[in-house]
């Protein structure tokens, strides 16, 4: 695997594993309190975007190994352009559902040689 490819897929990773770490002892009502964390989250949500946008500039045939790919660089567009209208319980959502599940995904990539 080229050393940028497994740069985004890391990038992704780590920014996905704070995600967890950060969110994993809060409740929903926490989470929408914590105008800090929400922002942090967020942030890592730019990230995994940002990442994933790259990695499916540089190849395409390893981001469609993640699913939802282009829905993640998606978020990531809504959350910097459209920051004003995206609803915690979303964002929440996604933490809960699909963050454990991306974690998976690029975890069997980034082991591949």
């Amino acid at each position: 695997m080229r050393p940028e490819i497994r740069a985004h897929l890391s990038d992704i990773l780590v920014a996905a594993n704070l995600i967890i770490e950060n969110t994993a002892e809060i409740s929903f009502d926490q989470y929408e309190e914590d105008e800090m964390l929400r922002s942090a989250v967020e942030r890592q949500f730019e990230i995994i975007g940002e990442a994933t946008r790259r990695l499916a500039n540089d190849d395409r045939s390893v981001a469609e190994k993640i699913t939802g790919y282009q829905t993640i660089i998606g978020l990531r567009n809504r959350i910097a352009h459209e920051y004003d209208n995206i609803a915690n319980h979303t964002i929440w959502d996604i933490v809960q559902n699909n963050i454990p599940a991306l974690i998976n995904e690029v975890t069997i990539l980034v082991e591949q040689p």
